[in-house]
């Protein structure tokens, strides 16, 4: 699995996230909860903050499959997944446009949760990947090493 860290930079090139982590950051230190010049968390922390908040589990299932059903997977995700789509993912499930976010919770043969892989497709990012990044996570939202 390829697996991208980005700095702040990269950030804008990720179609419909930016804004959303541009307002964080600025609603942060407007709080104070970020202290001036303190740096921002990396991509993928906030990334993983944004999925949580946006409730990813109650998204969109692929076509023909429901978000809180099971189906068999294969490598490099687990014995079972569940997927979840946002809705430029879900509104265009033939050719995902930039600022797709789609998200598998890779399950193991006893169905425990083993690990979260998100791909987000961002025009221009990789055009040789066909501009999809990915990272894969633990349950607990860490990157997995």
């Amino acid at each position: 699995m390829r697996r991208y860290v980005l700095g702040l930079g990269a950030l804008v090139c990720f179609i419909g996230f930016a804004s959303v982590f541009v307002t964080a950051e600025s609603a942060e230190a407007q709080s104070g909860t970020k202290a001036p010049g303190q740096k921002a968390a990396p991509f993928e922390v906030r990334l993983w903050n944004w999925l949580v908040k946006a409730n990813y589990r109650h998204w969109a299932a692929p076509a023909g499959e429901t978000a809180d059903k099971f189906y068999p997977g294969k490598s490099p995700h687990g014995a079972f997944i569940k997927t979840h789509l946002n809705r430029a993912a879900a509104g265009r499930q033939k050719e995902f446009p930039a600022g797709s976010v789609i998200v598998k919770e890779n399950y193991s043969k006893d169905k425990k949760l083993k690990a979260v892989t998100v791909m987000v497709k961002s025009k221009g990012f990789d055009p040789e990947h066909k501009d999809w990044w990915y990272a894969k996570y633990m349950p607990n939202g860490k990157v997995e090493p």
